[in-house]
């Protein structure tokens, strides 16, 4: 429960710090990320998650994975990433709606 109030938090907050960096904010976001799936895998052990919540995280959780690759390689490339961060903030946002209905 506490990983996702401070996930949550941090995701909201985004320090100035984090913003202007890219690996800051690659860093931040997949620890969100992860924090979050960690979270869910415990709500879904203990049935507190619908079959529809059980299904769009396991979707969430493959694009998260994909969008978190990508976005690796582009900053390995020093390619813009500001798509990415943008997509990533997105499946954090809705993973950790999942996580709350499943509260």
């Amino acid at each position: 429960m506490r990983r996702g109030i401070l996930s949550l938090i941090i995701l909201i907050s985004g320090c100035d710090i984090i913003r202007t960096n890219p690996r800051a904010e690659f860093v931040a976001s997949s620890r969100i990320f992860t924090a979050t799936v960690e979270s869910l895998t415990l709500l879904n052990e203990n049935g507190k998650l619908s079959d529809k919540d059980i299904e769009l995280s396991d979707q969430l959780i493959e694009r998260g994975q994909d969008i978190l690759h990508l976005w690796h390689s582009k900053l390995t490339l020093k390619e813009d990433t500001s798509q990415v961060q943008s997509e990533m903030t997105k499946v954090n946002r809705e993973l950790m709606e999942i996580e709350l209905r499943g509260r």
